[in-house]
């Protein structure tokens, strides 16, 4: 048995619309913010390999620890993202050279995420390979700039490596994760409020039109409240509508038709009483009439009568014939 209790169509109207609208902005905010967060967070992780390409380029020279000193302080001032940058020297292999979980867990639950990306000597003495001209500051950064600004070096072109390249150590680059959600979340912000601001707006537009057709039927059912409460209503209440919606036209219309249609029985009903009164009338008259009829032939036979007995009584006394003395006797008889 349905125990829910009765609720007015304009209330779930507006349940339903504020229902949907939370729904929406909840959908509109959570899922883009995800979304993006977790692709932001792939884009600095794709920057963060091009970097770790040119540190180990660099770092594989046999003059690579000053050039990768001066790379490691202008990327360490440049990118507030990265916490630290590692080298470690070691001639075995690291099986789980990456040490981070899905993508998206990284993005929305890490504090920090390590990677370690293998140094790999290309030249078989140090001391043989000397550089014609010493690189400066600036150069390292413009080198550098250029490295970050790349787009096609990847792990896959580490991972090629000759057969007489030697593994001398690693470049570990921790990332700061919640240093990365919080600017990325500063640099979203504005956009958050214009979105949030047009979603109030379209709200508020959208709330605006749900509201025309519920004063229609706020006003429909106050005239159905009248026509409810006053049963001796002879004429159907004036109905509003403010906007001409095809469904609420069709209601007034149908009200309209039965409310005509009970007048016209209430018509009728009133009519048949009153010829069934007019029949009771006549009825009663006709009893009336008889009566008196039956009270006037009464009196006019019984006069008559009296006076046939009052002779036959006097020819009593006269000598009659046997015939009439006994006819005599039958009318006294009878009267």
């Amino acid at each position: 048995m349905n125990n829910r209790s009765s609720q007015t169509i304009s209330m779930l109207i507006w349940r339903s619309v504020g229902q949907a609208v939370i729904l929406a902005l909840l959908a509109g905010f959570v899922l883009p913010f995800i979304y993006g967060l977790v692709h932001h967070y792939q884009e600095k992780h794709q920057h963060v390999q091009q970097l770790a390409s040119l540190l180990t380029t660099s770092a594989s020279t046999p003059d690579g620890a000053d050039v990768v000193a001066e790379q490691v302080n202008v990327l360490l001032e440049n990118e507030p993202s990265i916490q630290s940058i590692v080298f470690y020297s070691t001639s075995q292999p690291i099986n789980d050279i990456s040490q981070s979980l899905d993508d998206w867990k990284n993005a929305l639950f890490a504090d920090t995420v390590s990677f370690n990306y293998p140094v790999v000597s290309k030249y078989e003495d140090f001391e043989s390979v000397r550089p014609n001209k010493p690189t400066s500051n600036q150069q390292l950064a413009t080198d550098l700039s250029e490295s970050m600004s790349a787009s096609s070096v990847t792990d896959e072109s580490i991972g090629n490596m000759n057969r007489n390249n030697t593994l001398i150590g690693y470049i570990n680059i921790t990332m700061d994760v919640k240093v990365l959600r919080s600017h990325w979340f500063r640099s979203i912000i504005p956009l958050w409020l214009t979105t949030l601001l047009l979603t109030i707006i379209s709200g508020i537009y959208i709330f605006r039109k749900l509201n025309w057709p519920v004063k229609d039927i706020e006003a429909l059912n106050g005239v159905c409240g009248i026509i409810i409460k006053n049963a001796e209503l002879e004429q159907l209440p004036i109905i509003p509508q403010r906007f001409n919606f095809q469904e609420l036209t069709q209601i007034k219309k149908a009200l309209a038709i039965l409310f005509g249609r009970l007048q016209e029985a209430k018509q009728g009903y009133d009519t048949l009483a009153a010829f069934e009164q007019q029949l009771h009338n006549k009825d009663v008259s006709l009893d009336v009439q008889l009566h008196n009829f039956q009270s006037m032939i009464t009196h006019e036979l019984k006069t008559s009568l009296n006076a046939i007995v009052g002779g036959l009584q006097l020819l009593d006394y006269e000598t009659l014939t046997r015939a009439c003395h006994q006819l005599s006797q039958t009318t006294q008889e009878t009267k």
